[in-house]
């Protein structure tokens, strides 16, 4: 068996998990799954630069300090991890009709869809600059 890189991980946990919502666009479960793998993906990341390729890291000493430098690229994918922290996601009407949406603190709602697409896209440049 391959050893499991962020790689391996984004290709058979957090796409899958996305695609399982689309299919289910509704539901409240598949979301918070889709999200719960967006957040553990910055952790494997982290891990996997940590004992493969810690240059890379230019002195990060923690999966929090990653975070927060992967977040200042990347504003969707903190806006995904503080979603799925508080498990604020709900249905609402957005644009033309009912939808899946991610809420702020201050009522700001973002559609889940849109949210997900920029997150499988941040993780891909992510993935691709580290060469996995």
């Amino acid at each position: 068996m391959p050893a499991e890189t962020p790689r391996n991980f984004f290709d058979a946990s957090l796409k899958p998990a996305v695609e399982e919502w689309r299919r289910d666009r509704l539901s409240r479960q598949k979301a918070l799954q889709a999200l719960a793998q967006a957040d553990v993906m910055a952790e494997r990341m982290f891990r996997h630069l940590q004992r493969h390729d810690p240059a890379r890291l230019a002195g990060i000493a923690s999966a929090t300090a990653y975070r927060n430098e992967v977040r200042a690229r990347h504003l969707t994918l903190g806006l995904a991890w503080d979603a799925h922290d508080r498990g604020a996601v709900g249905v609402g009407r957005y644009g033309s009709g009912e939808q899946m949406t991610l809420v702020e603190d201050d009522g700001t709602r973002h559609p889940l869809a849109l949210v997900l697409d920029q997150v499988l896209t941040a993780w891909e440049m992510e993935l691709s600059k580290t060469g996995l």
